[in-house]
């Protein structure tokens, strides 16, 4: 039923093999996969021994020997190809692709949704994750046989020199199927929260400074990849169990239709405090497939004065000075109502050198000009022991805030220098963010 090419590769530490045993150095168990029995899984050497055996420069492909033919079958194009998986994503490019002549493969899914796991944080996908990716879109009305493949290989084909981009943990599969589309399936294409300012996109705020209170905005994209029309698609917000409740509502979609759902009214916070909205999709239907159109809980706060885009969560890291180099990062903020700015928060990570330079900096844009010009900064300071997985507080120069308006766009900085011996300057992330709107430079 498969066909393995393994790139020239031997033996099962290395490319695709098929059996019950789990032949890789991460995972002991392999897959716990819902049939249970033999699985399919990816290995490329270990890198934990010493030399490390991962090979560079290598393309591992899984194929079904022959094309599935789902009009001979009695099916159509409106299919989904549902597989379990296990693994973790680090260097790696894990990707599911079709070919019509076994010649020429594109790519329809792959694993860079999933977070890395790596020595910052991150986290092993479920054992079993289900996947499923739907195919009406992709194989058009009238359906042509196709073959369908997994294909491994490095995320970072610039860097092909470097042993450590071909590091996987493994990946696992099993249950691999294509079922037709379900009668009634919503499933969540997109979601957003927070407000919109000058800068354009919606940024979620996890917390606000009560001078900064604005309108928080709530939408989704959800699609209709089930047989039947659907009425009366809702997105609904619920904040603090009852406080206050909007509704977005589309009254018919079609099938393979997708409806923007936009909250209304928009929520406008009335006091510092804690704020929790549950989020729920649904129809006048009873869902087949409820666990793709679930959206997370979201949680903010209004504070006296910390104005914060992060969750508060630290996930990872960002050191772009590569331990020596000069680097600047940060995260663009609106203005929605005239204050005073008198100080940056920074979390160093644990990882950061003890006495690296640094400094904050503050940046307003300039709308006539078409960038950021600068505004204010702190005097320079040193990295200390107690700075390392806390969060600082560094104001400006002398104590003297800085004045925004209304429609301001401002960036805040941290500006590592040059000359660390060490790691250098390291710093936390929590959460992730519009494209645009976070900076390194």
């Amino acid at each position: 039923m498969w066909v393995i090419d393994n790139d020239g590769q031997s033996g099962v530490d290395f490319g695709w093999n098929i059996n019950s045993t789990s032949e890789g150095w991460w995972s002991t168990g392999g897959i716990t996969s819902t049939s249970g029995g033999n699985y399919a899984e990816l290995v490329n050497g270990n890198p934990t021994v010493n030399p490390a055996t991962q090979q560079l420069g290598v393309i591992y492909t899984l194929t079904t020997a022959n094309p599935i033919d789902l009009t001979a079958l009695g099916g159509s194009n409106m299919a989904i190809l549902e597989f379990e998986q296990y693994g973790a994503r680090f260097n790696d490019l894990q990707e599911v692709q079709i070919s019509y002549d076994n010649i020429t493969y594109v790519t329809i899914d792959d694993n860079l949704d999933q977070p890395v796991l790596s020595s910052s944080g991150g986290s092993p996908y479920a054992n079993p994750m289900t996947k499923s990716v739907n195919l009406s879109g992709i194989l058009g009305a009238n359906p042509q046989p196709f073959y369908l493949r997994f294909s491994w290989t490095t995320n970072f084909p610039g860097s092909a020199s470097n042993p450590n981009v071909w590091v996987t943990y493994g990946w696992y599969l099993d249950d691999i199927k294509i079922t037709s589309m379900p009668d009634n399936d919503l499933n969540l294409a997109s979601d957003s929260w927070g407000s919109v300012g000058g800068w354009g996109p919606v940024m979620p705020y996890y917390k606000v400074a009560n001078s900064q209170i604005t309108n928080v905005e709530f939408t989704a994209d959800v699609v209709n990849e089930g047989m039947n029309n659907q009425s009366n698609v809702t997105l609904d917000i619920d904040i603090n169990s009852g406080q206050t409740t909007s509704q977005g509502v589309v009254a018919s979609l079609a099938p393979l239709d997708t409806a923007f759902l936009v909250a209304a009214p928009s929520f406008v916070p009335s006091a510092t405090g804690t704020y929790n909205a549950t989020r729920t999709i649904s129809s006048d239907s009873t869902d087949d497939i409820p666990t793709n159109n679930v959206l997370d809980d979201v949680s903010f706060e209004v504070t006296d004065y910390i104005y914060a885009r992060d969750n508060g969560t630290p996930d990872g890291l960002a050191d772009p000075g590569q331990n020596s180099s000069e680097f600047e990062t940060g995260n663009v903020f609106d203005i929605f109502a005239n204050g005073d700015i008198g100080a940056i928060d920074v979390r160093f990570h644990n990882s950061a050198e003890v006495g690296a330079e640094y400094i904050v900096k503050l940046w307003v844009y300039d709308v006539v000009g078409g960038d950021f010009v600068y505004a204010s900064e702190s005097d320079y300071q040193n990295v200390e022991s107690s700075d390392l997985g806390s969060v600082k507080t560094i104001p400006f120069l002398f104590g003297t805030p800085y004045p925004v308006v209304t429609g301001d766009m401002c960036y805040a900085t941290i500006h590592a220098s040059a000359g660390a011996t060490g790691n250098g300057v390291v710093i936390s992330t929590a959460g992730t963010s519009a494209a645009q709107t976070s900076f390194v430079t």
